[in-house]
């Protein structure tokens, strides 16, 4: 999955548990940099389908994701003190994402993407609304929560 997050002009920040967060714009931000997201979340969802149907052949088991993508500004750069630095990325924005991949975790294989995403995406994408009521009840801190469906071709 790191490979597909470099293609996209992405980084990975850091592993964490079973995932990991990546970061899109960073450590200059540009007018592409939710499209890059999104991208790389289609091709991920991809490849774990591709992935998913190996291994139900081979240990009869599927393989499932969620993905989460949300924008905003944040601070990126080396954080810490003097006997521990990490490159990494903090603020609002962070926060909001792991909000989000908790609602994704309802949504098997699915995208989901915050409403700032979804305006600062230059692509034609057909998403439809996540349930507001369902996702307060499962994160009361989010607003305005969407899921990729489909996308159109890439420019």
């Amino acid at each position: 999955m790191g490979g597909i997050v470099f293609r996209n002009h992405g980084i990975i920040d850091k592993y964490l548990g079973d995932g990991f967060l990546a970061v899109f714009g960073a450590p200059v931000s540009g007018t592409q940099d939710a499209d890059n997201a999104i991208f790389a979340a289609l091709e991920m969802k991809s490849a774990v389908e591709h992935i998913s149907s190996y291994c139900l052949g081979e240990f009869g088991e599927r393989v499932r994701m969620g993905i989460s993508i949300h924008t905003g500004e944040t601070v990126v750069g080396n954080i810490g003190f003097d006997m521990k630095m990490d490159y990494t990325v903090i603020g609002d924005p962070v926060n909001s994402v792991f909000r989000l991949q908790n609602v994704a975790k309802n949504f098997p294989n699915g995208i989901l993407i915050g409403e700032q995403t979804c305006r600062a995406s230059l692509s034609h994408l057909r998403i439809r609304e996540v349930g507001e009521n369902l996702v307060r009840d499962i994160e009361p801190r989010l607003g305005g929560v969407q899921s990729i469906r489909a996308i159109g071709d890439r420019r």
